[in-house]
């Protein structure tokens, strides 16, 4: 003798394994049924049925409601640690930067050192900007230096010409003043 169930109905009519979707309770304990078609040919001629204990499949819940417990924890413990790892290379990066750009901004900064960042990431970018930043303002300090020693070499060779010139006129410049007195020293008498 058989009760008719959901699923027992399931595997004959819709050709589907299909379970119980409550329990039963008898002098063996309580259980949950499962049921399979069984065929001849393409004709389910009828149906396997299995008895699970309840017992049984809510420890097996509660086995993998403690696993995916456990593997949350331990993704979100990774997680933390690799987000620490991650902000820790990040922030180096971020310090080296910034003590570049502090530098500069003092008005002490060594422009002949370039930044050194090699992380793969926006901040070796920033840094290699940064470099070519300073190679441009290395560049303006040496044509600043250039136009410098052309302005002093050239304020020499002035002076060397001016004194050149004095030298030159000052005998004729002498000769012109006494004859300047002889003639005011006449006038007057």
């Amino acid at each position: 003798e058989c009760e008719s169930t959901d699923g027992l109905c399931a595997a004959f009519t819709e050709h589907v394994t299909a379970a119980d979707e409550e329990s039963f309770t008898d002098e063996w304990g309580t259980h949950l049924s499962a049921y399979s078609p069984v065929y001849d040919e393409e004709e389910v001629v009828g149906a396997v049925g299995v008895d699970f204990s309840a017992d049984w499949i809510e420890d097996q819940k509660q086995a993998v409601l403690v696993m995916v417990i456990a593997v949350c924890i331990v993704t979100y413990v990774v997680s933390l640690i690799i987000l620490h790892l991650l902000m820790a290379k990040f922030k180096k990066s971020v310090y080296k930067l910034n003590q570049k750009v502090e530098e500069l901004a003092q008005g002490a900064g060594d422009l002949t050192k370039e930044i050194d960042i090699r992380t793969g990431d926006e901040m070796e970018v920033i840094a290699q900007n940064m470099n070519a930043f300073l190679e441009q303002i290395r560049g303006l300090v040496r044509e600043v230096s250039v136009t410098t020693d052309e302005i002093v070499r050239t304020g020499e060779a002035m002076n060397v010409a001016v004194s050149e010139n004095t030298r030159i006129m000052a005998p004729g410049h002498q000769r012109r003043q006494a004859s300047c007195r002889k003639c005011c020293l006449n006038a007057k008498t």
